[in-house]
């Protein structure tokens, strides 16, 4: 048997801008906090706090921040946000 943590899950941007819905702004405890990049390009991050980046990251690369938009102006990124939605670990087995 094994455990596994239904707490976490992916967000895969879409090309263009993604809202702070998409990103789980007001979503209590599951907000975007890591950009991940997938494949090679530029993508524009604006935090939860206010400031805006544009970064160029190559495939492994990742940027760890609370997110309120994510523009995609090439290649393809993901982000990782976890819950806080009373779900617990599951029994796997």
């Amino acid at each position: 048997m094994a455990f596994h943590n239904a707490n976490y899950g992916i967000v895969e941007f879409a090309s263009g801008v993604n809202p702070p819905h998409v990103c789980g702004v007001g979503a209590s405890g599951a907000t975007v906090h890591e950009v991940f990049c997938a494949e090679g390009g530029e993508v524009e991050i604006t935090a939860i706090g206010g400031g805006t980046v544009t970064v160029t990251l190559a495939a492994g690369q990742s940027v760890k921040v609370l997110c309120s938009t994510v523009t995609v102006n090439s290649g393809t990124f993901v982000g990782f946000k976890s819950f806080n939605q009373g779900v617990g670990n599951r029994l796997l087995g």
